[in-house]
């Protein structure tokens, strides 16, 4: 038995039993993920390429099978077989948090897809691509980061990032962070971040996303995370 009523289940995300509680889209379909879990998903092509980035796992099997579609760039059950036709990459990379077809090919285009995933996510697609998502520290040690260069851990271990803690490159990287990371850098480093500092006039364009500037360095061969 589902453990939550279903009285008024009517749009996509709405608790269900039957297909005919989901009576909103194009394709309304109840999607049962287990005895105790089913929603209502649309299954309008067009809707559900949108809607199934965000479905979990277990539940993205179970809304693919109902609807008879796939999820371009998801790999829920872990095989490389559902990245073969995906136009983000061949090969899936899954862990506890995440799953997705990844290119493992074009160190540049890794870096984009791994750069702001969760750490659990980036160890395994290092260990499944061969390559560094450089710029960032999984593991959360200094060992992971250039020389020079001190691993920075959000609170609650949720993000990581190699950052330079010396004053002056320091405060031009700090002022992009979330506030959050940023008061784990500050504590880090030693060092306060002055926010509302004006950027200086030879930062270019690629300072405005941290993990533009690190995929710059790692293809110059400036980044090489030490081992």
């Amino acid at each position: 038995l589902l453990l939550a009523s279903t009285a008024n289940a009517q749009a996509p995300g709405d608790l269900c039993t039957t297909d005919a509680d989901c009576t909103v889209g194009g394709d309304p379909k109840c999607v049962v993920e287990s005895e105790y879990y089913a929603a209502c998903v649309d299954c309008a092509s067009d809707v559900f390429s949108t809607q199934c980035h965000t479905m979990s796992a277990d539940f993205l099997k179970a809304a693919e099978v109902t609807c008879a579609l796939s999820c371009d760039g998801r790999c829920p059950t872990g095989a490389n077989s559902e990245c073969s036709n995906s136009t983000a990459g061949a090969t899936c990379v899954k862990s506890s948090s995440e799953d997705a077809c990844v290119d493992c090919t074009n160190q540049e285009v890794f870096i984009q897809e791994c750069f702001y995933q969760p750490p659990d996510f980036v160890i395994a697609a290092e260990a499944k691509c061969g390559l560094l998502c450089t710029g960032r520290c999984p593991h959360h040690t200094n060992l992971e980061c250039p020389s020079g260069e001190t691993c920075v851990v959000q609170d609650g271990g949720y993000f990581d990032e190699c950052i330079d803690c010396s004053p002056a490159a320091y405060q031009n990287t700090c002022i992009y962070l979330s506030d959050e990371m940023r008061a784990d850098a500050d504590a880090a480093c030693g060092l306060t971040c002055v926010v509302n500092a004006t950027v200086p006039k030879h930062a270019t364009v690629v300072k405005k996303s941290v993990a533009a500037e690190v995929i710059k360095k790692a293809l110059s061969g400036t980044a090489d995370r030490r081992l």
